[in-house]
């Protein structure tokens, strides 16, 4: 009886403590994000080519309409006009970035990042540019942020309504596989946004 209530006692012991360890677990959670993408070789004789790639990250601290009510976990579309910002947004808009030379680049932190702007600056041999810009615009706890092998292209990209959002568990975004790089104009879409904030 007694070996009996030591084993009781000593499951009690470990239910108790898994239990606590998984609610700490759940309530230190963090919002999550990553971003990785590649740029494809050239494919030309030069096999030498230098890339520097600039990752800008754009948020803004203002009231966010959340149709759910849930701003952690609700699965919320931006109702944001991205082609044109209204002048009470884009006053809060605040950019970091990061630089990287080489072929490859990948990030991860702790934050949530519905309605961010994601431009990405990339320079072939200190002269060519390619530059691509896209918000998010589907909210998720968790968000995956993978664009695969990119071909570079001079140019300016906007890929505010060509990006492909996937849920599974949390939310994943691509570029569509066969995606026409079609180059587009600075003062049009995000990017007139971008430019009028810039210059006020």
């Amino acid at each position: 009886m007694k070996r009996a209530e030591r084993v009781f006692r000593l499951n009690l012991i470990f239910t108790i403590a898994f239990v606590l360890a998984n609610c700490g677990i759940l309530y230190s959670q963090s919002p999550y994000y990553s971003i990785k993408f590649s740029i494809e070789d050239s494919g030309t004789i030069n096999h030498n080519d230098e890339y520097v790639i600039d990752v800008t990250t754009c948020s803004f601290s203002y009231d966010a309409v959340v149709p759910s009510g849930d701003y952690s976990f609700g699965r919320d579309t931006s109702l944001l006009d991205w082609g044109n910002l209204p002048d009470s947004v884009l006053k809060t808009m605040s950019c970091k970035n990061s630089i990287v030379n080489g072929l490859a680049y990948e990030s991860s932190n702790q934050a949530m990042v519905w309605e961010n702007i994601y431009a990405i600056r990339i320079v072939r041999n200190l002269s060519d540019t390619m530059l691509i810009v896209f918000p998010v615009k589907i909210k998720s706890f968790v968000t995956f942020i993978d664009l695969g092998s990119i071909p570079f292209k001079s140019g300016i990209f906007d890929l505010t309504n060509d990006i492909n959002y996937t849920f599974s568990q949390w939310l994943k975004l691509e570029i569509p596989k066969g995606y026409s790089w079609r180059p587009g104009e600075k003062d049009k879409g995000i990017f007139n946004s971008i430019n009028l904030n810039k210059q006020k």
